[in-house]
């Protein structure tokens, strides 16, 4: 069965439609410290499955 917006329901719609318009027009920088190191590596999630489940939950 359709659900008619209320008028609580429509001002949150329309800030949500408001903001996307807002939203491409905005910079944004990031700043990293100058002595870190970044990487990114693969996360082996069977091991983190695996040591969850061994866990003793009782």
């Amino acid at each position: 069965e359709p659900r008619f917006l209320d008028e609580n329901d429509l001002k949150v719609r329309n800030e949500f439609l408001t903001a996307d318009k807002i939203i491409p027009t905005l910079s944004f920088t990031s700043q990293t410290h100058p002595n870190a190191v970044y990487t990114s590596r693969l996360i082996d999630t069977k091991n983190i499955l695996n040591s969850y489940t061994s866990i003793d939950t009782t």
